[in-house]
């Protein structure tokens, strides 16, 4: 589902069969929020993050949420096993499903392009892409580090 900017005060929201706009939660509303109510409002921020930064980078039709969570999986990599098979193992690992060889390498591209991940050859193996997160990578990797966060993701 591709990141569509609404007219929603210049949060993201994601758009396909179904919409679900990713607004912060209004708070004055109720004092006592759900779990899954929290879990929203994160994502919405996590989300609103990425695509201030799809923005900046030039990509103005949005993000993809496989995207997102091809990163996520990523972040739970070991430095050691960085590498884009291991990253779509993780990914089958968390949401059930492996994604296949053009959807991976066209989410990698885009996370080149964000800035957050480079990809070079594997010196085992030439065929393998290894991946290595930038600097802004691992900023953005700190934004999974918080509990609540992981669990909306």
């Amino acid at each position: 589902m591709p990141v569509i900017k609404l007219k929603n005060n210049g949060y993201a929201s994601f758009g396909g069969r179904s919409l679900i706009t990713t607004t912060p939660f209004n708070s004055c509303l109720t004092n006592n929020k759900t779990n899954k109510e929290q879990m929203m409002a994160n994502f919405g921020e996590v989300m609103s993050k990425f695509y201030k930064l799809g923005r900046n980078k030039g990509m103005d039709n949005g993000l993809y949420l496989h995207t997102l969570m091809l990163f996520h999986s990523m972040c739970h990599l070991k430095e050691g096993e960085m590498s884009v098979e291991n990253a779509n193992k993780k990914f089958a690992d968390l949401y059930g499903t492996f994604l296949n060889s053009a959807s991976m390498s066209r989410n990698c591209a885009v996370l080149v392009k964000l800035g957050l991940i480079k990809l070079s050859e594997s010196v085992q193996d030439r065929r393998q892409k290894d991946v290595m997160l930038t600097t802004v990578g691992h900023k953005y990797r700190s934004l999974f580090n918080n509990h609540k966060i992981k669990e909306a993701i």
